[in-house]
């Protein structure tokens, strides 16, 4: 392929001036269309840069110092300029090199002022009218155009040509998908072929180039201008130019189109599957995938064989006038790596960086299995999950998938089994190496059958596999429900003195609290020694914390709270994170409903721990809750004072509570203005309720769902005298009662379903009544009608 010249520039500092600067780092580039041109505006400020044509339609900028992030949103999806298919950045390990794919055999021009770069990229004819200079006219009107083009209008974007498929009207439009439909399935497709065309599989042809041959302009392109007659001797002798002439105005473009609707289209070619789908934690816009070839470590040294294989390399690595052998150094490196000895491998690419093959690849492979992150700019932190060998390294590496779209779903769980499939034919040392990382990504996944099948694969080998696969099973045996083990697995591992002993302690104390299971002291004393080990790390606090909720759930809530004290008394440096353990146990501790003396005294001799900022509102609410419950609602309000002027809806609520413990219903409505949760109506109508308001309170509770607080609107119903709405729920007696105001029988609740005792007052919503011939059985039974009613008047009245 022919390339163009590199051009190199380099701007002075003085040119900085008239730079905008780039908000929060990031480099935004500006794209816009203007007559037969698209052009694009990138501020570089003082940074060097080259431009480069790398193919027919492919433009590449390569910016030789440092830039921000770039933002190509006016690019894709605005698409300002309708002759660029698509802009990314390329692969360059030297430099940043953005790539432009043109949907047309543009020419481009570059102009650099102000620190801007402003590249153009312009139609083939115009470029060559303005080289011989045959449309001098045109060239001197676009130039007056383009002065103050600062902020250009934007072009609309292109629409189909006239024409149908099957010969129809030229200007017919199609009946079965809207103009706005199509474009943008279009654009999707543009998309999609640009990177096929960028890999040179397919040639592009834009609708522009179809049109130029065929001889017609586009839709969007302003009509031709009539052709210029002969001048007439009176206008050749006025034909001075008059300094005060305005230019004439642009022609006035058509409105663009209406956003268009989004429809489900997506083009896929063959290159699709060497880009990957969830890319996680890489660097590139679009990087290709490692080939599985050079991710084939079956193929390499056999670690069985350390000793012989590493004295046969080491014997020609070096020849006799002091070269290296290649192949000696990319087996003795691939060995070290096979074997687990990252450090040594790291070693030998540091002795030979330019004889090993494949060095970089290597390089980050050495790294996973000394359980490090492989470089950021390495293949693979570069790539992607792309496929089943690559998944398999990209998850090791302890890289992180992206969020995958619903259309990629099924194409990554494909992957998902080819990575299974690629670790089961892996040696031994790799798959006790490898999976209990495959193991904790696919947990952390939900993908829960699958790390079983990992595990099955794992446990096949013979031996202990490590530490690491003992807590990634313990684990998996909580996610399928087999907390008892897990747990003796957890304890196992919190007894020894190894890196995953901290995560093992952690795991124990949460499994044990969600199942409800007794905490020992020996586990908060583990817990203290892990995290004093810890100190200074990461993973101290999350240990201080968990040796608080489990002295509080092992020795009660004053000894916790006491720690905590003695812990600031000790270290006031880490006062905010031993109060935050203290937040973590108040904000589980639960108090006694028959003997709340030991929480009420712990919380009153430890309030002073509890911060007064926000980081303390969960925990302030919590105990203002379990005060209220026990009786001591003053208190309660006394706790929460410091929460209360920040409003949180959780402090409202529970100052609400308080209130109505304290019968301030007034008080209480004022701290619930604002909140229409379902708690806060409840509270809301009971406070109603408080201040005899019995129909309001009934009002405010008829707008929540039907299940919720069907008994509450019954019993407020009665109050009010609503007797239909009495009669849907509530005690049997006061259910007939209201139906017998109401003059019908409450619905669903007919005699046979009443309770034994009220089996005889049956009758009680219609009375009998003697008609007709008088009898001593008719008289009894209406006597006895009489007292049953009386009875259940008496019950319904008596429950308040």
């Amino acid at each position: 392929m022919r390339r163009a010249p590199l051009i190199i520039a380099a701007l002075s500092p003085a040119l900085l001036a008239g730079v905008a600067a780039a908000e929060d780092g990031v480099v935004r580039l500006r794209a816009s269309d203007v007559a037969h041109a698209s052009r694009v505006e990138i501020p570089l400020g003082s940074t060097g840069f080259g431009i480069e044509r790398t193919g027919a339609r492919q433009i590449d900028l390569v910016i030789t110092g440092e830039i921000g992030a770039l933002d190509f949103s006016e690019i894709f999806p605005d698409a300002r300029a309708r002759r660029i298919v698509s802009a990314r950045l390329a692969p360059d390990e030297t430099a940043a090199r953005l790539r432009f794919v043109l949907g047309c055999d543009c020419e481009y021009a570059a102009r650099l002022e102000g620190g801007v770069l402003a590249l153009e990229f312009r139609d083939p004819a115009q470029a060559s009218e303005g080289a011989d200079g045959s449309d001098a006219p045109r060239a001197r009107q676009r130039a007056a155009n383009e002065g103050t083009d600062r902020a250009p209008w934007r072009a609309p974007a292109p629409v189909p040509r006239g024409g149908s498929v099957d010969g129809g009207a030229p200007g017919a439009a199609p009946e079965d998908a809207p103009a706005e439909e199509i474009m943008i399935a279009r654009r999707r497709l543009l998309e999609q072929l640009s990177r096929a065309a960028d890999q040179g599989l397919v040639e592009f042809r834009s609708p522009e180039a179809e049109a130029a041959a065929a001889s017609s302009s586009p839709a969007y392109e302003p009509a031709p201008a009539a052709a210029p007659q002969p001048p007439t001797p009176t206008e050749t002798a006025d034909a001075a130019p008059r300094p005060d002439a305005a230019p004439p105005e642009p022609p006035e473009m058509p409105p663009a189109p209406p956003a268009p609707l989004e429809i489900p289209v997506r083009a896929r070619t063959a290159v699709d599957r060497a880009f990957p789908v969830g890319r996680g934690d890489t660097l590139a816009e679009s990087a290709p995938c490692v080939a599985d070839e050079r991710l084939d470590v079956a193929a390499w040294p056999d670690p069985k064989k350390f000793v012989s294989e590493r004295v046969r390399f080491s014997a020609v690595l070096i020849d006799e006038f002091g070269g290296v052998a290649p192949d000696a150094a990319t087996g003795l490196a691939r060995l070290y790596v096979a074997a687990g000895f990252g450090r040594e491998a790291l070693g030998v690419l540091d002795l030979f960086p330019n004889a090993v093959t494949d060095a970089a690849l290597i390089r980050d492979l050495a790294h996973v299995v000394e359980g490090r992150r492989p470089p950021r700019d390495g293949p693979l932190a570069g790539a992607g999950p792309c496929s089943g060998r690559m998944a398999l390294w990209f998850t090791a590496a302890g890289l992180r998938r992206g969020p995958v779209p619903d259309a990629a779903a099924a194409a990554m769980a494909e992957i998902d089994e080819e990575m299974i499939a690629a670790f089961a034919m892996l040696p031994a040392s790799f798959r006790v190496l490898l999976g209990p990382m495959l193991m904790d990504d696919l947990l952390d996944r939900g993908e829960t059958e699958k790390a079983r099948r990992i595990d099955l694969i794992l446990r096949r080998i013979p031996g202990d596999h490590g530490a690491a696969f003992d807590l990634a099973r313990a684990r998996l045996l909580t996610e399928t429900g087999e907390e008892t083990e897990a747990e003796a697995l957890y304890a196992r591992l919190g007894r020894r003195d190894l890196p995953e002993s901290r995560d093992a302690l952690l795991r124990l104390l949460q499994s044990r609290i969600a199942r409800g299971a007794p905490i020992g002291v020996d586990l908060a004393e583990a817990l203290a020694t892990a995290a004093f080990i810890a100190r200074g790390g990461p993973m101290e606090r999350a240990l201080k914390t968990a040796e608080i909720r489990a002295r509080a759930r092992a020795e009660g809530l004053g000894p916790a709270l006491a720690t905590v004290r003695e812990a600031i008394s000790r270290a006031p440096e880490a006062a905010i994170m031993l109060r935050d353990a203290g937040h973590a146990a108040l904000e589980e501790a639960a108090a006694d409903p028959k003997d709340g003396l030991a929480y009420t005294r712990a919380v009153m001799a430890h309030q002073h721990e509890i911060s007064t900022e926000m980081a303390g509102d969960a925990a302030r609410r919590r105990v203002a809750e379990e005060l209220t419950t026990l009786g001591l609602a003053n208190a309660a309000l006394n706790f929460l004072k410091p929460a209360i002027g920040r409003g949180a809806p959780g402090v409202r609520r529970a100052e609400a509570r308080a209130r109505l413990a304290l019968e301030d219903a007034e008080g209480a409505l004022t701290a619930l203005e604002g909140l229409n949760d379902l708690a806060a109506e409840r509270l809301r109508a009971a406070a109603e309720e408080m201040q005899n308001r019995p129909a309001a309170a009934l009002e405010t509770l008829s707008g929540l769902e039907e299940a919720a607080g069907a008994e509450a609107r019954a019993a407020l119903a009665f109050r009010a005298g609503a007797w239909p709405a009495a009669a849907a729920a509530g005690p049997p007696a006061r259910r007939l009662l209201a139906a017998y105001m109401a003059r019908s029988r409450p619905e669903g609740a007919p005699a046979a379903a009443l309770p034994p005792d009220l089996e005889g007052a049956a009758d009680f919503v219609e009375p009998r009544s003697l008609t007709g011939e008088v009898t001593l059985g008719k008289a009894r039974s209406v006597m006895e009608a009489s007292a049953a009613a009386r009875a259940i008047i008496k019950e319904a009245l008596e429950d308040g």
